[in-house]
């Protein structure tokens, strides 16, 4: 049966339907319409101040590696090797010129570029074509005030028409001195155990939660940790 959307947010009373907290079906519709097509805030372009610095967050349920290259260019790609699917770097943050996945080896540089294929010769026969085979990046990256922002939605409007009118709450906290901000300290985490009947997220686990510690304000958070990305078995 099709959800009336509408009926579930009562503005003109302040009420929300707990459905939205509690029901499947609502979650993977979230994670469509909105987690797959708005721009989402990945991270701040001062956690990733030198080349080969990375810092690794989620889009809706999909790990996403934030790297500055060797030559300082900014890259956020999908945090799977594009073999087999397995989560590439399992670090939170830091400095890495390659990266290279537990599972089969393979090594990709820190601009995305595949370079390192175990047994090349013998299991492919020197015919894979590496450069077809590098990670796989967001649609589009933008920056704002050095705020880093994607999206998966290559039709998606330019950054800064989305974000229209905030630009002004963003400019007043971001742009009011010369120098702008940094961020600093890392990153706070707790975890919240609760009652599963408790909708403090969908499906009744425990919720993990983090942001930067040197910045108060609860927009500069990475992205939902609530499952593992689900990712397709790539084989060439």
């Amino acid at each position: 049966m099709e959800t009336d959307m509408l009926g579930l947010v009562d503005a003109e009373k302040g009420l929300v339907s707990r459905r939205i907290f509690i029901e499947p079906e609502l979650y993977e519709r979230e994670l469509e319409q909105i987690f797959a097509r708005c721009w989402l805030f990945l991270c701040h372009e001062s956690q990733i101040p030198q080349p080969g610095d990375f810092f690794t967050t989620y889009m809706g349920e999909d790990p996403i590696l934030v790297v500055r290259d060797t030559a300082g260019q900014m890259h956020a790609f999908l945090n799977v090797c594009r073999h087999r699917g397995n989560r590439l770097c399992r670090a939170e943050f830091g400095n890495a010129a390659s990266f290279t996945c537990a599972y089969h080896g393979w090594t990709y540089r820190n601009d995305g570029r595949l370079t390192g294929v175990p047994y090349l010769k013998e299991a492919y026969h020197n015919e894979l074509e590496r450069e077809r085979w590098g990670l796989a990046p967001v649609a589009q990256l933008d920056n704002y005030k050095g705020l880093l922002f994607a999206t998966f939605d290559p039709t998606a409007p330019p950054l800064r028409e989305y974000l229209g009118e905030m630009t002004w709450y963003l400019d007043a906290f971001f742009d009011r001195r010369e120098g702008g901000v940094e961020v600093i300290g890392g990153m706070h985490k707790w975890i919240n155990a609760v009652a599963r009947q408790w909708p403090l997220r969908h499906r009744g686990r425990p919720r993990h939660g983090r942001r930067p510690a040197g910045c108060r304000d609860p927009g500069l958070r990475g992205g939902d940790r609530s499952r593992g990305a689900e990712t397709p078995r790539l084989t060439p």
